[in-house]
């Protein structure tokens, strides 16, 4: 995942992998030593970020008993962690483009796979 700051919050949006902030080494690592027989799949979404309107008071509404502390915590991260790339407005693509861009996605997730992470395909 990379989370991009914006003027209302933060952006979500799905990365290859190795291009996002999650520690994917230490999680596939953690994962495999307490069960040795997992089996792990990837599911690579290639679209626009999510907008995470999290700085309005509109997005609040829904969340009961969640305080200034979560908020602050999660802004720090989004602050810490800019993406490594510039974010594709999926959107503006056009299909042809769309469709070259989820292969190349998908490629560089199953580069990492094997070549970063020790899975085998």
């Amino acid at each position: 995942m990379a989370i991009p700051e914006y003027a209302d919050g933060f952006l979500l949006v799905e990365v290859p992998l190795g291009d996002g902030i999650l520690d994917m080494k230490w999680i596939v690592d953690t994962v495999a030593r307490a069960r040795p027989n997992t089996r792990f799949t990837l599911e690579m979404m290639t679209r626009s970020p999510l907008k995470i309107p999290c700085l309005t008071g509109r997005y609040w509404v829904t969340f009961d008993g969640i305080n200034g502390r979560n908020l602050a915590r999660t802004l720090a991260m989004v602050r810490a962690n800019p993406p490594r790339r510039p974010l594709p407005d999926v959107g503006a693509l056009s299909p042809e483009a769309r469709l070259q861009l989820e292969i190349d996605n998908a490629v560089k997730c199953i580069v990492c796979s094997r070549d970063r992470l020790g899975l085998a395909a």
